[in-house]
């Protein structure tokens, strides 16, 4: 079988018959769908990222390390990938409760 000018496979060694393209989007053979993942890796993560987020304060506040030293950016960047894991984890009320105390409403 060659290749045509585009680069999709052209008929030209005796074969007959078309080939069909199956669409396996959204389906368990297709590996960018959610659905072939293993279940919990989200979940995983965010419990990680949580857990490192409160032992990294624990250990701030044990004085053994300076968060100050730790540029802007990452923090920023850091902060927002745990408050996005605790949404994951704790749902839709969590980021409400955090918006809003962020915000300076304090709740509901």
């Amino acid at each position: 079988m060659s290749s045509n000018q585009r680069g999709q496979p052209s008929n030209t060694g005796g074969e007959t018959g078309e080939k069909t393209i199956v669409d396996v989007e959204g389906t368990t053979e297709d590996t960018t769908s959610t659905r072939a993942r293993f279940w919990l890796t989200n979940d995983v993560l965010a419990i990680v990222l949580t857990l490192s987020f409160i032992g990294l304060l624990a250990i701030a506040g044990r004085g053994i390390i300076d968060l100050g030293a730790i540029p802007v950016e990452m923090r920023v960047v850091y902060v927002s990938l745990v408050g996005a894991a605790g949404v994951w984890a704790f749902g839709e009320m969590a980021f409400e409760s955090w918006g809003s105390n962020r915000s300076g409403g304090g709740g509901r």
